[in-house]
């Protein structure tokens, strides 16, 4: 997938870009929400690695910052899904039970996380990119695991590409 591709889709609509820190994005009293949101999920990490501490298991040694900027925009924009491979976003959403709902109309429900994996499917099955754009792009962004980890990556992902009619 290319930058033309990305951009045709937020022009259309179809995708919106998100800036926390771009004036012209958020008016002043959405960003004092979206920093609420923003310490309210930091403080949601602290409780998950309280959690997991006690428990003995390992913690990571990261700050989280984009997972942390990730729900809060999610909750800022009552998204429904968004797309991470960390796994701890999602004992996030279900620890603290973070909800959104199309409407104010709708039943709030718990954000729904995709991996990237899914991601790269669903941007095929939409037409959004070719099998092998997408392939790529699960290439690059797996190149720091090593060779059979990415292998088997990419395996379960041709599996799911294969489902579909040749794009």
């Amino acid at each position: 997938m290319n930058r033309s591709v990305a951009e045709k889709q937020i022009h259309e609509q179809r995708w919106k870009f998100f800036d926390s820190d771009d004036v012209q994005c958020l008016s002043h009293d959405e960003f004092e929400i979206y920093r609420y949101y923003e310490r309210y999920i930091g403080e949601s990490f602290k409780r998950l690695y309280e959690k997991k501490r006690n428990l003995g298991m390992i913690l990571k040694s990261t700050s989280n910052l984009g997972e942390i900027h990730t729900l809060a925009a999610a909750m800022l924009l009552q998204a429904r899904i968004i797309c991470s491979n960390d796994y701890e976003i999602r004992e996030i959403i279900h620890d603290e039970e973070i909800c959104t709902a199309a409407s104010e109309y709708d039943t709030p429900e718990l954000i729904i996380q995709d991996t990237l994996e899914d991601f790269c499917f669903f941007c095929v099955q939409h037409k959004v990119a070719t099998k092998k754009e997408v392939r790529q792009l699960f290439k690059v962004a797996n190149a720091e695991d090593n060779e059979p980890k990415r292998q088997r990556k990419l395996n379960a992902l041709n599996a799911r590409l294969n489902e579909l009619s040749d794009s």
